[in-house]
Parts: structure tokens; C-alpha cells; sequence
């Protein structure tokens, strides 16, 4: 089931790190999430639901690279997912030291991960 939401996105900074929250995308509203990612500077978008409704290849045809971490929705990571999580944030922001944005896609009802890399 598809849920279009018009919830804004939320920009959380900590010194140097930028974390992005927005709803997954659905095929019809894709094109106006590029525009909110562009927009942020987003340059990594991690997948977390089971479910996809959209294409990565109009996020890779602007630059911005995808990640796929999904577990099941409701249900807590697995380890390894977290491990992965871990692994690509210390990659953007430890290893390059820049201030490069990345984001986390939200599952359609998934509110226990709230918060989003970007």
C-alpha cells in the first residue's frame, strides 16, 4: 500500500555531521524528493525498507549514491545492518572529514528509526 505523505523534511546538525529526515519516495513523488536531496546537498541515501516504490536511477543520474540496509519494518536491525550503518558513516564523515551530506529514506510507517544520516 502506498502512503503519500507531505510531511517537510527535518535537517538535524551535529558540529560537522547532517542528518536528513524524509519519507521514502514513492515512482510519482521521486522527482520532487531529488529536488528536497539536491536541495540539502544529499550525497547518500540508505534504504531501510523491505518494500521499494521508486527507482535509484534518477538518484544516481544526480549524484547521489544509494544503500540498501533494509530489515524488516517494526522489527529492530540486525547486526549486520548496523555494522553497515557504522561502516558508511565513518566513510563520509570520519575518513573525508568534510562536511558531506547524507541521508536515510524513512519506510512508509516505520517511525523507530527516526533519525537519518545525511
Amino acid at each position: 500500500m502506498q502512503i503519500a505523505s507531505p510531511r517537510a523534511p527535518s535537517l538535524i546538525e551535529y558540529q560537522d555531521w547532517r542528518f536528513l529526515i524524509i519519507d521514502s519516495p514513492t515512482e510519482a513523488t521521486l522527482s520532487e524528493a531529488v529536488k528536497v536531496l539536491q536541495k540539502f546537498h544529499v550525497k547518500h541515501i540508505v534504504q531501510v525498507c523491505v518494500e521499494r516504490f521508486y527507482s535509484d536511477e534518477p538518484l544516481h543520474q544526480v549524484g547521489i549514491e544509494t544503500h540498501e540496509f533494509s530489515f524488516p519494518d517494526g522489527e529492530s536491525p540486525p547486526t549486520a545492518v548496523i555494522e553497515k550503518w557504522l561502516k558508511l558513516v565513518h566513510d563520509v564523515f570520519v575518513k573525508k572529514r568534510g562536511r558531506v551530506p547524507m541521508t536515510r529514506l524513512q519506510c512508509i510507517a516505520s517511525l523507530a528509526w527516526g533519525v537519518r544520516l545525511c
